[in-house]
């Protein structure tokens, strides 16, 4: 990972994102190439080229990068003592950082005009840098915006179990590595050391559902991960991500759902193949303009670009 402090200032890190972690700060990252997959809260997305998406303050994420992918990210930090919430203006942008709370996917014409607008403050600093980021958070804070929509229904923030927050962590970390094999609440109590009750009570706070739930959505969204991105067979995809018996794999899809596992796969192979068609021909447009601003839009970018 590079820290962009300055066009002249770039700062070689490591990059924890494999692995569940949270931060004070917003983030926002754009796919500049390939594809990832990232759990955000109780929630597994794949983002491709062109998409960006936003976490606010304390949300639990984990990223999976393949290695062809590559993108761009900017955190930043308003605290409720910040001056600039002082400003009347600044009233759309505490709407957005609540609603980052939930995760935020943005795609479209929104997306393209705040990547290009990330892009560009990696090559600015000083108060050229933070006027294109002022101008990026009025963009996305124009409100509605049918380009950004909810990843997870249930808001999510560690700060209600900071005591416990370790051992959550633990059980989740532990959920996503075995989630493939069989998983037992005795497993999670041991490694959490705790109680029964506790464990039931926080981890329902924490997550939003049961121990057993939260691991069938976790099973079920990489199966529909896999379901449209690969052509394995469905009945090899369930019994690959931790379901034993396939009647109960099937009855639970279509109920979660509401289509069978093999519509579910026509229908976002489709979708899967019209977004990168969108993205590779919005690619070859921007090459063709070889730097120039189309007309209506500004060149655009964050201060923290990651490398795959």
């Amino acid at each position: 990972m590079e820290i962009v402090h300055s066009p002249e200032r770039i700062v070689k890190i490591p990059a924890h994102g494999a692995h569940w972690h949270y931060h004070r700060a917003l983030e926002m990252t754009l796919i500049q190439h390939g594809s990832t997959s990232c759990y955000v809260a109780n929630e597994l997305r794949t983002f491709l080229q062109g998409e960006l998406f936003i976490l606010g303050p304390e949300v639990p994420h984990y990223w999976n990068h393949p290695r062809n992918s590559g993108g761009l990210a900017v955190q930043w930090e308003f605290p409720p003592e910040h001056g600039i919430w002082d400003f009347l203006e600044t009233q759309n942008l505490g709407l957005l950082q609540e609603r980052a709370q939930h995760g935020l996917l943005v795609r479209g014409r929104t997306a393209a005009l705040t990547g290009r607008q990330m892009e560009e403050m990696v090559h600015l600093s000083g108060m050229g840098r933070l006027c294109v980021f002022l101008k990026l958070l009025h963009d996305l804070t124009a409100l509605p915006n049918p380009d950004i929509q909810q990843i997870s229904d249930q808001p999510f923030d560690l700060s209600a179990t900071y005591d416990h927050e370790g051992a959550i962590q633990r059980a989740l970390s532990y959920i996503q590595a075995n989630y493939r094999e069989s998983i037992n609440l005795s497993d999670l109590l041991d490694l959490t050391g705790m109680s029964r009750t506790t464990f039931t009570r926080l981890f329902s706070h924490y997550v939003g559902t049961s121990f057993s739930t939260h691991v069938n959505e976790v099973r079920l969204k990489a199966v529909c991960n896999d379901l449209g991105s690969t052509s394995k067979a469905v009945s090899y995809i369930a019994f690959d991500h931790g379901f034993t018996q396939l009647s109960f794999f099937n009855r639970l899809f279509r109920r979660e759902l509401g289509i069978s596992p093999s519509d579910y796969r026509a229908q976002h192979m489709a979708t899967r193949l019209t977004r990168s068609l969108v993205a590779e021909t919005d690619g070859r447009l921007k090459r063709g303009w070889r730097g120039a601003v189309p007309p209506g839009h500004k060149q655009n970018t964050p201060p923290s670009r990651p490398n795959q």
